[in-house]
């Protein structure tokens, strides 16, 4: 299932959209990135409290590799949530994979690109 976040005029009216789910049951989410962890806390909220179903765990395409307000976002969030955290891959795995190789005839992290990268990780990163 899947959170629609407002309704459609041609189909759903917004909220959970998919399945039916037992009360009590435990859930995964699966999402695309992981940066401050907001949006997965107002996710758990409204299945926790709306649903009545418990989130057991959190899988990430990308971690960001982002820093929270002392460490690594996702591992504040895990804490905090009281759930397990898994990723795919990070973020400095994808750009050093991509860096100077070349995809279907373009170069999509080049020196120039994956330096700037490398200033950011400086400051946001973990």
């Amino acid at each position: 299932m899947f959170d629609r976040k407002e309704k459609k005029i041609h189909g759903d009216s917004g909220g959970f959209v998919g399945a039916e789910m037992d009360i009590g049951a435990r859930v995964i989410l699966v999402d695309d990135v992981m940066t401050t962890g907001e949006t997965k806390y107002e996710a758990i909220e409204k299945i926790e409290k709306g649903l009545k179903a418990q989130v057991a765990g959190l899988v990430i395409a990308v971690d960001r590799q982002e820093i929270g307000r002392r460490r690594s976002a996702v591992t504040e969030f895990s804490e905090e949530a009281g759930i397990p955290v898994y990723s795919v891959t990070a973020i400095a795995d994808v750009f050093t994979h991509l860096k100077n190789r070349d995809v279907g005839g373009k170069v999509y992290v080049d020196d120039q690109t994956y330096e700037a990268f490398v200033e950011y990780r400086k400051k946001y990163g973990i």
